[in-house]
């Protein structure tokens, strides 16, 4: 594998890390955001935030080659192959989409199971511990369930991110 094709693939890894940290947690933040703080300026926030993250994904994902070519990243090596024995691009895709399902998945599991006992539980007559949030419980568990998706599906996932590449001019 070049060094150029090994940072295009971190970089797309990258992008799809981003997008699911930003479904799991910008998004949601800004849904609240719109229960507290009423208008046009909310709705607008939330859009232009929506927009310029949606840029940033597709400059991630797709734009991931024209990213290396323009800062330059493959330069200033002495060699300009990395050695991995018998690991190529999908292969590497399907390591990083493997750790960031099973991040998404055990790093939620936790809490979702807490919330889901305090929420059971909170219906118990005489019971005096808190209520458990349905906004937090639910978007633990779509969590918990896209980390088991990501990882059941990576091989798929690494063909899909693999075959997005931008024809590209010669310098």
């Amino acid at each position: 594998m070049s060094k150029r094709d090994f940072f295009v693939v971190i970089i797309k890894l990258f992008g799809l890390y981003a997008i699911i940290t930003s479904l799991f947690f910008v998004l949601p933040s800004s849904i609240s955001f719109l229960f507290y703080e009423e208008g046009i300026y909310a709705f607008v926030g939330i859009f232009g935030t929506a927009i310029l993250l949606s840029g940033l994904y597709i400059l991630l994902i797709q734009g991931a080659p024209w990213l290396v070519r323009t800062l330059k990243l493959e330069e200033g090596y002495d060699d300009d192959r990395i050695c991995f024995d018998k690991l190529d691009e999908q292969q590497v895709f399907r390591i990083g989409i493997f750790i960031i399902g099973g991040y998404l998945f055990v790093e939620n599991l936790v809490g979702f199971v807490n919330l889901l006992y305090h929420n059971l539980k909170s219906d118990t007559p005489g019971y005096s511990g808190y209520s458990a949030d349905l906004f937090n419980l639910t978007f633990n568990g779509v969590s918990i369930f896209v980390g088991y998706l990501l990882v059941r599906n990576m091989n798929w996932l690494a063909q899909k991110l693999t075959a997005w590449k931008i024809t590209e001019e010669e310098d």
